[in-house]
């Protein structure tokens, strides 16, 4: 049976917030909550939903609770969420190989034992996003490992690959009756790390992307950009990547979904599709001051119609340095600041999708794409 729950438009949220009154925090000292029981099973949905988080490795603080606490300790209070969804997917910002050479010309290396793989099964991953710039850590030989231990556990990936064509071509996925092309992207790092005809690597963002898009459109019904992209820590995009992603949404995307600055960034409804422009962290456990709450998004799809009807956005604990360094959905006390910041930012990108995004009462938010 589906529930029907009252939403309040995030204006009110910001003008509410300095009358709000205190809340009981949960572990960690943040109020948190669980998934609620409508969501609990795919079929009592009327949409079909492609799930997705950010930055996620296995090092720092993830390491020691894995060490103190078990391999699985550092997802289980986040799992509901992925297992009330249809596709999951996650951009997994690190190798998993006990193979290869560190990346020498790199500041930070992040790698892992392929056991991790295991962990991102138990959270019900179904794709691992690799375009981006940690995905050839320990070099191409890390890479091939890092691709064969998550398609050991069942794990697709994106984004890089042993050559160009395995590296840029869309990965396929079916949603229910239909297909779903996802494409993964970076358009950081160096030279060296990005795919070429013989060469393993990452998939560089270029000029071709927007044809690729377009190709893509011919394969599926809906196709889903991931974009690895911006600034570290600056809070909004820039004007090159609105650019981009209108014209990716242009040719025939129905959402674009970024990461890189490790916080989230405002939204944009844009034609009959979405921009997430950072979704931040997601697995991360570092305790750096920058660091917020991030976002996990679901992309909802009519079960009947091939569009995309809404999108929900899942506000996630990531103040690691407040204590704790699981993720795990923040209660409705704790979202309302978070909302507040996140409506300005939405704002300052799009009024009229600022406008119509809606807190829910379980402290998450919905913003409808096409009505019906």
């Amino acid at each position: 049976m589906l529930l029907r729950r009252a939403a309040l438009p995030l204006l009110s949220i910001l003008l509410a917030c300095s009358t709000a009154g205190p809340t009981e925090p949960g572990p960690g000292g943040e109020e948190s909550t669980a998934v609620e029981t409508p969501e609990a099973t795919t079929e009592d949905r009327p949409y079909l939903g492609v799930l997705f988080a950010g930055d996620t490795h296995f090092n720092w603080a993830i390491a020691t609770i894995q060490s103190e606490r078990g391999a699985l300790a550092p997802v289980e209070a986040i799992r509901p969420l992925f297992q009330a969804a249809d596709i999951r997917v996650l951009n997994l910002e690190t190798s998993l190989s006990d193979r290869g050479r560190p990346f020498t010309r790199k500041h930070y290396i992040f790698n892992a034992s392929p056991d991790n793989a295991r962990v991102l099964t138990h959270l019900g991953v179904d794709v691992a996003i690799l375009g981006n710039n940690h995905s050839m850590d320990m070099g191409a030989e890390g890479l091939v490992r890092t691709v064969e231990s998550l398609r050991r556990v069942g794990i697709a990936s994106v984004g890089a690959g042993s050559s160009d064509s395995e590296s840029y071509g869309p990965l396929l996925l079916s949603l229910g009756d239909r297909r779903v092309a996802l494409l993964s992207y970076s358009a950081i790092g160096t030279p060296e790390m990005f795919s070429a005809a013989n060469r393993p690597g990452v998939a560089q963002a270029t000029n071709a992307i927007v044809y690729q898009v377009g190709q893509a459109t011919r394969l599926a019904n809906h196709v889903i950009v991931s974009m690895h992209w911006g600034s570290e820590y600056f809070t909004a995009p820039d004007p090159a990547q609105v650019a981009l992603a209108h014209r990716i949404i242009d040719a025939g995307a129905v959402a674009v979904i970024g990461h890189h600055p490790h916080i989230p960034h405002g939204v944009e409804r844009y034609r009959n599709g979405i921009i997430c422009y950072s979704l931040g962290n997601f697995l991360f456990g570092s305790i750096n001051q920058d660091q917020d709450h991030n976002l996990v998004v679901r992309l909802d799809f009519d079960r009947e119609q091939p569009v995309l009807r809404q999108v929900r956005f899942f506000p996630v604990f990531g103040r690691y340095r407040d204590g704790g360094n699981e993720p795990r959905l923040l209660g409705p006390g704790p979202a309302r600041e978070f909302w507040r910041t996140f409506y300005l930012q939405t704002r300052s990108l799009s009024e009229p999708t600022a406008r119509d995004l809606r807190m829910l009462p379980d402290g998450s938010a919905v913003l409808a794409i096409v009505s019906g």
